[in-house]
């Protein structure tokens, strides 16, 4: 693979941040949410939130892509102190590469960089949340140096994030949908 090039996303990245963001979740997720609501992902509606989202850019959030040959495969969104947490943590709200993509390097250089936009901001500590049953991120993850704290939540607000689905809502086969934070506390 050619190098990975990572940068602050803009406007006109809003086209491949839909994209890269369903296929990567059609693929992620496969398996581990209905297929139901995989099949309901549409790539003009998150080019629409993608649109939103760049052009209001909070202070307190950063959204980076990752090229490879001046193409976009890759995303990660970073954000300070959400959900009531403490104004020195932030979290890393998504990374997301395309499937031709994976175990290649370019989720490395999105963490890297996500990462140093958390240092940007301000922040000594980090979470991110996670499907607990996506064993796939877990273990990219905790390469990476991050902890997996037992904890759960309900998620159901933004589409960077783990599946709508509610704790106590029933999925595939039965299943609850559970999700768990991962600190890295040393590495922020």
């Amino acid at each position: 693979m050619t190098e990975v090039i990572v940068r602050r996303a803009v406007v006109d990245d809003a086209e491949d941040l839909g994209r890269v963001h369903v296929v990567s979740w059609r693929a992620a997720y496969a398996g581990l949410v209905p297929d139901s609501l995989l099949a309901g992902l549409s790539v003009e509606t998150a080019v629409g939130r993608w649109s939103e989202r760049l052009s209001s850019d909070p202070s307190g959030r950063r959204i980076i892509v990752a090229e490879v040959d001046g193409i976009v495969v890759g995303f990660a969104v970073v954000v300070a102190g959400r959900d009531g947490a403490a104004p020195e943590t932030g979290e890393l709200a998504a990374i997301y590469a395309e499937p031709p993509v994976w175990s290649q390097g370019v989720g490395h250089a999105l963490h890297e960089v996500a990462l140093q936009q958390l240092r940007d901001l301000g922040v000594s500590s980090a979470t991110l949340w996670v499907l607990n049953t996506n064993e796939r991120a877990r273990r990219f993850y905790e390469r990476h140096g991050w902890n997996w704290v037992a904890r759960t939540r309900p998620s159901s607000r933004t589409a960077c994030r783990c599946p709508r689905r509610s704790t106590g809502e029933a999925c595939r086969d039965g299943a609850l949908h559970a999700y768990g934070t991962m600190t890295s506390l040393p590495r922020v």
